[in-house]
């Protein structure tokens, strides 16, 4: 080891962890690390979220008020929106969104951004981490190669590692500590002091041959999702074409104790890894001369999802002799996920985008999400009664949280079209899935 004090300041718990991007991944990363131990201090160019951070507040469902209030008390955590002093610490830590071009190409100029900042404030030697989702390759294009264009040298004034991001919104069985962390490094030392930082916080570290193996395992992981999930959404739908039950299906595949992995269909995805991160393979494939032609229709089908639960809608209100125009359609579900309040990407948007062109009335009512915006159409939250239900020409389930009452759903609707499954113990002629 080149660098033994800072491999000790961080194998006892004394180096000061920086945190950039506070978001999703990032808050709940500086928590995990701050309540096991380290001094961390987050940074975001979000002032608002700084702010709600300073005073105790969370804005993530993953992180409680209380436990933010506990580590501000002790000093273990605080927040910045001004990197000036991203120098003080030993660790500096990348969790920015990545995203994606109008033209589906990768989109890191937040990574970009926050490297050059790494570079002007570099004043000691520095265990950087990369936790954002990237392309192959992109933490040495990028990351590195504004380190080195700067005169810093790797292995002496840097240490440079790749670990992506495993969170689960909302699961509460798999919180970051139980789930195995992956870690690439760019040498021997690199990879040793990001494995040393990461065994203090996690109950598992699981060392890659390569940075690059570590930053595509995470495109695996959610491309593997995202054909899975095209594959059931288009099974789904030849089993509606044959009047077939496809969550039954589904149940009586799962018996089989071996070759079997379970994808439930739904009205779309959301959050910030399905809808960007197989792309990323596909436009690197392109870069090599191939066409990652599954992963690709993959993506188309998910895209379309949204129109197909739309058009399944507007078929079952024709049934029942009513035109989608002026229709009342209450949505249940914002959020892009159970038991949560993300709508980031959530398939609410372009429903009610499409909803809208057919001149459906639309309401939504969702326990975990209380004002929506979308395309500068505000709305809030409805109240889930009788009253409300019997008002409807159709209810539409988009997101199948725990704590919503589907039996008074299904006891009072007129229509419902359930795309999650969620009222499976009610059986009627008026609930479709």
């Amino acid at each position: 080891m080149k660098n033994k004090q800072l491999m000790e300041l961080i194998r006892n718990k004394e180096a000061r962890v920086g945190v950039i991007g506070l978001g999703q991944a990032g808050l709940p990363c500086a928590m995990l690390l701050a309540n096991q131990g380290y001094k961390v201090t987050g940074f975001d160019i979000d002032r608002a979220k700084v702010d709600m951070l300073s005073k105790g507040k969370s804005y993530l469902d993953d992180v409680t008020n209380d436990e933010l209030a506990k580590l501000i008390k002790t000093k273990r955590f605080q927040a910045k929106d001004s990197m000036a002093t991203l120098g003080s610490t030993d660790v500096k830590l990348i969790s920015v969104p990545t995203l994606l071009t109008n033209q589906e190409e990768p989109d890191l100029s937040a990574v970009e951004a926050v490297s050059k900042k790494i570079v002007k404030y570099l004043s000691k030697p520095s265990l950087i981490l990369v936790e954002s989702t990237v392309y192959p390759g992109a933490t040495e294009a990028i990351v590195k190669k504004q380190l080195d264009d700067n005169g810093f040298k790797l292995g002496k004034d840097y240490f440079l590692a790749y670990s992506p991001s495993r969170i689960d919104p909302g699961n509460k069985e798999w919180r970051l500590r139980k789930v195995p962390k992956l870690v690439g490094g760019f040498t021997d030392d690199c990879l040793d002091l990001a494995t040393v930082l990461y065994k203090n916080v996690v109950a598992e570290v699981i060392q890659t041959s390569s940075i690059k193996i570590a930053e595509t395992t995470k495109l695996f992981e959610n491309s593997f999702r995202a054909v899975n999930i095209a594959f059931v959404d288009r099974f789904r739908a030849v089993c509606q074409a044959m009047d077939m039950n496809i969550w039954e299906i589904i149940e009586l595949a799962k018996t089989k104790p071996y070759g079997f992995t379970p994808f439930y269909p739904g009205p779309g995805v959301g959050g910030d890894c399905i809808p960007i991160d197989p792309l990323y393979v596909a436009w690197k494939a392109r870069e090599h001369g191939m066409r990652a032609n599954f992963i690709e229709l993959a993506q188309r089908i998910i895209d379309t999802m949204p129109r197909q639960v739309v058009g399944r809608l507007y078929d079952l209100l024709n049934e029942n002799r009513k035109s989608i125009n002026n229709s009342k359609i209450l949505l249940i579900g914002a959020a892009f996920k159970k038991d949560n309040s993300s709508t980031k990407n959530s398939p609410i948007e372009p429903i009610i985008d499409l909803l809208s062109q057919r001149k459906a009335k639309i309401s939504f009512h969702d326990p975990y999400v209380n004002n929506l915006n979308v395309n500068g159409f505000e709305m809030k939250s409805t109240a889930l009664n009788a009253r409300t239900l019997k008002n409807q020409d159709a209810v539409l389930v988009i997101t199948d949280h725990s704590n919503i009452d589907y039996g008074l759903i299904a006891k009072e609707s007129k229509l419902v079209y359930d795309t999650r499954n969620a009222l499976a113990k009610f059986s009627s002629p008026h609930i479709h899935t």
